[in-house]
């Protein structure tokens, strides 16, 4: 496997916040890289970029600036993985090429404080991923992508919510209160310790490191990192 990587910080031209550049594309810095080299299926073309956090697969075009001739490349189309990332001017976007039995693909991370971090609010945050698969295949190139898993307990969860019910925590916002049968047991549980942070197997107390709360809650508990505690949104709240 041969690796090779770049850090991006992230301007105001890269989010868009000026009028000249388009919204949503970074600079390849050409002097922590060889971008033919790096970018060897060519330019004008669509590439695989994968988060591992989110958990999901990104298209972005990567073009040459044509005023710069072949002295700049551009990674375009970024818009929509800098809102999910919640990105801020300063954050570090970095990405590496993996070459893996020749299928080559890349891994993107947004760094903050030099971080690996993701406050996604208009996506299933990683406490409630349950995916029983590690192996992800996608339409238009064949890429097998092996992923870190941990597993969650779902009878733990299912006593989490029998002991508190199916009530946000920090809201009290009740789904079948609000849509009836259909919202009926929906809730999100949020993981008080960040199963992602501990990095080994361990047993989870479903009362003192569970806790329901609902999807929007969930959201905001995770716009900071370490992610606020139920207390102080409810202050937030209040």
């Amino acid at each position: 496997m041969r690796n090779l990587s770049f850090i991006k910080v992230i301007s105001p031209t890269n989010m868009g916040l000026t009028k000249s550049h388009l919204k949503g594309s970074i600079v390849v810095p050409k002097t922590q890289i060889d971008r033919t080299l790096f970018f060897n299926q060519g330019f004008g073309r669509k590439y695989f970029f994968y988060d591992k956090i989110l958990n999901r697969l990104f298209e972005f075009y990567v073009v040459q600036n044509l005023s710069k001739k072949n002295d700049e490349v551009r990674i375009t189309l970024m818009s929509e993985y800098f809102i999910l990332k919640n990105a801020n001017v300063g954050d570090e976007i970095n990405v590496k090429k993996v070459d893996v039995d020749d299928n080559v693909f890349f891994e993107i991370d947004l760094l903050r404080n030099g971080l690996s971090t993701t406050y996604a609010p208009y996506t299933l945050l990683s406490d409630e991923v349950n995916d029983g698969s590690n192996e992800n295949y996608y339409e238009g190139t064949k890429i097998k992508i092996l992923v870190n898993k941990y597993e969650r307990d779902t009878n733990a969860r299912k006593k989490c919510i029998e002991n508190y019910g199916a009530i946000c925590a920090a809201c009290n916002f009740d789904f079948e209160l609000v849509y009836g049968e259909i919202g009926k047991g929906f809730i999100h549980v949020h993981h008080l310790v960040l199963i992602s942070q501990i990095g080994k197997t361990y047993k989870v107390d479903p009362i003192k490191d569970l806790i329901p709360v609902c999807p929007n809650c969930h959201a905001m508990i995770h716009k900071r990192n370490p992610p606020f505690t139920i207390e102080e949104l409810k202050e937030l709240l209040e």
